[in-house]
């Protein structure tokens, strides 16, 4: 019987594998498999970007839960341009906005109670002894080298030091002071300072007699350089000196007529430095620290004291201190500083 399929009829169906003559396989097609499969891939790739597409439009339609309006903290400056010679003054005490809390255009900020013995209104005397701060709150700077150093003023040693927030309104009333009388008693001579702080000084407690290791007051004589001996300030060079102190922010410390104030006799020759606008007011109103201080208890933030000096405005008031930590009310955006009193408060400026 002929196996074979002749004649052109379709081969038996049962699922067994075509062969060619000689039994071989027959080639398959990998061209049309391989497009089969790219296609496959594209398809898959399509669809998971479509997702990712879906995904993306679904959270960006999403709304975002809110905290309502952003508050920002504003900072008030503390730092004061003083008018005149005089520099940038910085602040005297720890100062800090509470959460930017503003009450009509007033914010508040916290003072705490060691700065009771900070700053330039330090009233130093036998009732009120002086607790010098600690750290960078209590250093010195040598006048050794300083503006005006061997031109317009010596030293009587090189250890002789003031904050170095003064320096240059010091520097500046010497030189000017110097060619005031270069012409005449300071000619050949020069100006010494005999006494102020001393670099490395770390006094705790200090009282009227040694007010100079606060370094915001000096002693100052004239220096002879023909003898190398020195003598007092005559009585012109005095005199412009107690009249233009001022200018640079300092005072003649201790006036004839306030000794049962002080409880210091007068002393002409001894300086001290309270910052503008308060040597301003001081000057014109015959005040001495003790005296002064005690006026600005009669004012507040509200009521504050209006003082001119030069082009510029102030307003000075009080806050009594209150326990570890003392809250104060400056005006928003106004540059201001904060001293202590060193007896029972602080002392605001603000520059208008």
């Amino acid at each position: 019987m002929n196996t074979n399929n002749q004649g052109g009829q379709a081969p038996r169906q049962g699922g067994f594998t075509p062969r060619t003559k000689g039994g071989k396989k027959r080639r398959v097609n990998k061209d049309g498999v391989l497009t089969l499969l790219f296609i496959a891939l594209i398809a898959i790739i399509v669809v998971v970007l479509i997702v990712f597409l879906v995904k993306a439009i679904a959270s960006g339609s999403t709304p975002q839960k809110t905290t309502g309006p952003e508050q920002t903290a504003t900072t008030p400056a503390q730092t004061t341009t003083a008018t005149g010679p005089s520099s940038t003054t910085a602040a005297t005490t720890e100062a800090t906005t509470q959460g930017g809390t503003v009450v009509d255009g007033y914010a508040s900020i916290s003072l705490s109670s060691s700065g009771i013995f900070k700053g330039s209104l330090v009233v130093i005397s036998d009732a009120n002894n002086y607790i010098a701060p600690t750290g960078d709150d209590n250093t010195l700077t040598s006048l050794y080298n300083q503006p005006g150093f061997r031109t317009s003023y010596r030293l009587k040693n090189s250890h002789i030091a003031l904050r170095y927030e003064i320096i240059e309104q010091f520097a500046a009333m010497m030189e000017i002071l110097k060619a005031r009388f270069n012409a005449t008693s300071l000619a050949d001579d020069y100006l010494l300072i005999t006494n102020a702080g001393t670099v490395g000084d770390a006094t705790a407690v200090i009282d009227y007699a040694d007010e100079n290791s606060s370094g915001y007051s000096f002693d100052i004589r004239v220096y002879i350089t023909s003898t190398g001996k020195n003598r007092r300030l005559n009585a012109d060079e005095q005199a412009w000196l107690a009249e233009n102190c001022q200018k640079y922010g300092f005072v003649l410390r201790y006036e004839e007529g306030k000794e049962d104030v002080t409880g210091v006799i007068a002393d002409l020759f001894h300086f001290r430095y309270v910052g503008i606008p308060h040597s301003t007011y001081m000057k014109a109103n015959n005040l001495c620290l003790e005296e002064y201080v005690s006026l600005i208890k009669n004012y507040t933030y509200k009521t504050p004291l209006t003082v001119k000096s030069g082009s510029k405005t102030y307003e000075v008031y009080y806050v009594k201190a209150a326990g570890a930590v003392t809250t104060a009310y400056v005006p928003t955006g106004a540059a201001y500083t904060v001293s202590g009193n060193n007896i029972d408060g602080f002392i605001i400026t603000v520059e208008k």
